[in-house]
């Protein structure tokens, strides 16, 4: 690295995007300089690279030619699950390399393993023991998994790859990532699409972050014209891209708008558009007359003497690759949004914007996503207003003798009435199964009014692990609270802890030291040199971190996040504790047979 020393900053001790480029093509006069791009990767070309970046680029660049041949290429388009073909994408499966290696290479937890051969199928070998995916959903979402709990070793047991493998699920679960019937054998075997899908649908939870509202307080006002500030409210980011798209495409002269980021993209027009609201002196609208080939070279061509070209490609543009053109508008929003002049919205509603609250919806929409129903829920208030997401919750959850889809009036086309003609009779069978429902109607949701829409669902919520609890009991006698409370009282006996859990509302709870000694109970793996006393905030926020990614590990999904624990919403730690009841008596099922 003496070349570095010569040419780096004396105060910074970093090289420009120019230099690294040239020092690289010194070191590796072979290698195309598409190749040498790729390994410095998608940065701003304004960005200025320290001597480990230097490394990095080295690591991937000898990483290449160390490859077998077979490895090197992408070749493989096909994945045979046995039962279905699943069709991979070779730009995908490089880019999702390529986001690994930038933002983990330097992960000292890592060094075994990176950096991945961008140019292979290395990804799906990477991924199997499950630690490069629990170290991305920390990056998706900060303190998700706590390290403590990942296993980490150059020879892992089959064991400790398993369990890693469960904690990046049901963490991935836990933000959002939908995961049907995906166990960590499926991670484990390098079944191609299943890996591919959960790493993309992570990293797309870290790129959409940047539309958040706390973030970028003016996305609040991309409220339309007399829409209910709840719509905005809990707004997948996803569609607070496509208003963000739609803001500037309006104020680009265009009539209609793009519900999507595939088909109504296709043809480039709207990015074209899109792009020259952003950079009007560097993408002309004469564009738009252009071959799909000559719009996306061009656009191309001008993003690349930018330094701007990042996640996408001619070939992405061209065959519309819409993962790739998300990737590309996420980063696009992250120089430049262009919403510095957009006027506030009259009559927000601050109160809306509740971080607890939104928490609080962000975790029933996953938690509704994880039963596996035919609709995703991305905004929980919005989705839920017309009554046919909960219809399909309540048949997965209480399983009523008469189908309710015979009655409900089902999409595209419902009227307000219909709407809300379905969440009455959401609401009358709810209270066949004596669910409280006081002061609500079926208009409540179908004006997503938070209050009303938290209590069906926290009572749903409960009700699902009641359901599972009492069909895992010999008698089948439903189980209750109490049943709950002694069940805890006498696992912690029974293992010689000496706490005792008297009422969900319990104040000591937030230290979780009882929470880990159920957990060591029910079988967990839990190091006592760990836990702390409990006695700060500290101490307790760093307990529930300890004692919900151990949960996770376990194979246990659970949606509770530490602030729960630490603000004693005891309804869900109510849940939480059911939750650990029902792995405890599947186990004891399982060990009978």
């Amino acid at each position: 690295m003496d070349e570095f020393s010569k040419i780096a900053d004396a105060k910074t001790r970093t090289i420009s995007y120019d230099d690294i480029l040239k020092l690289l093509q010194k070191e590796f006069p072979d290698k195309t300089q598409t190749a040498i791009k790729q390994a410095i990767g998608d940065y701003g070309y304004d960005r200025k690279f320290s001597q480990s970046d230097v490394k990095r680029c080295v690591s991937i660049l000898v990483a290449s030619i160390e490859s077998k041949p077979k490895q090197a290429e992408l070749k493989v388009l096909k994945s045979d699950t046995g039962w279905s073909h699943h069709s991979l994408d070779v730009e995908e499966i490089r880019q999702m390399s390529r986001f690994i290696n930038e933002n983990l290479l330097n992960d000292k937890d890592l060094k075994s393993i990176l950096p991945i051969n961008e140019n292979s199928m290395d990804i799906f070998e990477k991924c199997k023991n499950g630690i490069i995916l629990c170290k991305l959903v920390n990056i998706a979402a900060p303190d998700t998994i706590d390290p403590r709990v990942i296993n980490i070793s150059s020879n892992l047991s089959v064991f400790e790859i398993a369990e890693n493998n469960n904690l990046a699920i049901n963490s991935a679960k836990s933000i959002g990532v939908r995961v049907v019937n995906v166990g960590n054998n499926d991670i484990i075997a390098g079944t191609q699409h299943i890996v591919l899908g959960l790493v993309w649908q992570i990293v797309k939870i870290h790129l959409l972050s940047i539309f958040d509202v706390d973030q970028h307080p003016e996305l609040k006002n991309l409220l339309n014209a007399g829409e209910n500030q709840k719509i905005i409210f809990g707004t997948d980011p996803e569609d607070m891209m496509i208003r963000w798209v739609n803001y500037h495409l309006k104020k680009g002269g265009k009539t209609t708008e793009i519900s999507n980021l595939s088909s109504d993209m296709k043809d480039l027009n709207n990015l074209i558009i899109l792009l020259h609201q952003l950079y009007p002196n560097d993408f002309s609208l004469s564009l738009l007359n252009e071959t799909l080939e000559n719009k996306a070279e061009k656009i191309i061509s001008t993003l690349e003497r930018m330094k701007m070209l990042k996640y996408i490609s001619k070939d992405a543009l061209i065959n519309n690759k819409s993962k790739l053109i998300l990737a590309f508008l996420a980063y696009l929003f992250s120089i430049k949004s262009g919403l510095e002049d957009l006027e506030e919205a009259p009559g927000i509603d601050e109160s809306l914007f509740s971080k607890a609250d939104s928490r609080e919806a962000r975790q029933f929409c996953n938690w509704i996503n994880s039963l596996g129903i035919d609709s995703v829920v991305t905004n929980l208030f919005q989705d839920l207003n017309d009554g046919t997401v909960l219809t399909q919750v309540i048949e997965k959850v209480l399983n009523p003798k008469e189908k309710l889809a015979s009655k409900t009036h089902l999409p595209p086309n419902i009227y307000w009435l219909e709407k809300v003609s379905n969440n009455n009779l959401v609401l009358q069978t709810l209270k066949q199964h004596q669910f409280v429902i006081v002061n609500i109607d079926g208009k409540n949701l179908y004006n997503g009014d938070k209050i009303a829409v938290f209590a069906i669902l926290w009572q749903l919520m409960r009700a699902h692990i009641i359901e599972i609890l009492t069909s895992l009991t010999e008698s089948k006698t439903k189980i209750n609270d109490q049943d709950i409370i002694i069940w805890a009282n006498q696992t912690l006996r029974e293992a010689g802890s000496s706490e005792s859990l008297k009422s969900f509302k319990d104040a000591s709870l937030k230290s979780c030291i009882l929470f880990l000694d159920l957990l060591q109970a029910i079988g967990a793996r839990v190091s006592k040199s760990t836990i702390l006393k409990g006695e700060t905030e500290q101490e307790c926020q760093s307990n529930a971190m300890y004692a919900i990614s151990l949960t996770r590990r376990e194979g246990i999904p659970i949606f509770l996040s530490p602030d729960d624990i630490l603000e004693g919403k005891y309804k869900l730690i109510s849940v939480y504790i059911a939750t650990l009841m029902a792995a405890k008596k599947e186990r004891e099922m399982l060990n009978k047979k």
